[in-house]
């Protein structure tokens, strides 16, 4: 059996990290951190062949992180997300050394498509990926429902919703499937 390659994942929104973390757990040997300082330990004590990072880190930034990781692990490939991206910011973490810049939200197979990717730019049909607005709120909805061991009381007051709204939305998703 092949050796998994190592992925660290940064990002502070925890549900997205730890859905994309099982969602790739599979292919790579995974490690998540919600923020600079937390990977900053990690990132000095382990060797990574990928990163995730979103770009924007709490008091740090994602641009920060892709330094951190070039110091310490040259040869990590390192990916950013990001919800609010600007060209300027892709165009620095582009010249820092990342792989890619992806705007969020986006497909587990995309993300994973451009890690394999071996040049510098992720050149993939991007709309094959992308998911729709129904498409994300359904995911989301669905990863709410597990979170609460499927409980739509506790799952609406998590997604800051009155039951009953949940309780036609499932009912919308159960007839679309």
């Amino acid at each position: 059996m092949p050796m998994l390659k190592r992925l660290l994942i940064v990002d502070g929104d925890q549900p997205f990290r730890q859905s994309l973390a099982c969602q790739l757990a599979p292919l790579y040997r995974i490690t998540e951190a919600s923020c600079l300082q937390e990977a900053h330990p990690i990132i000095k004590s382990q060797v990574f062949d990928l990163a995730i990072t979103e770009l924007k880190l709490g008091d740090a930034s994602g641009l920060d992180m892709i330094k951190l990781i070039q110091q310490s692990l040259p040869m990590c490939r390192v990916m950013i997300l990001t919800a609010a991206g600007s060209i300027s910011s892709a165009v620095e973490a582009m010249r820092l050394g990342a792989i890619d810049y992806q705007i969020k939200p986006l497909t587990p197979q995309l993300i994973e498509a451009c890690l394999l990717e071996q040049g510098p730019f992720c050149r993939l049909d991007l709309e094959k990926y992308r998911l729709s607005l129904d498409e994300h709120e359904q995911n989301y909805i669905e990863f709410m429902m597990l979170q609460s061991g499927g409980n739509v009381s506790q799952a609406a007051r998590l997604l800051g919703l009155h039951r009953q709204s949940l309780q036609r939305m499932l009912k919308r998703v159960v007839r679309v499937v």
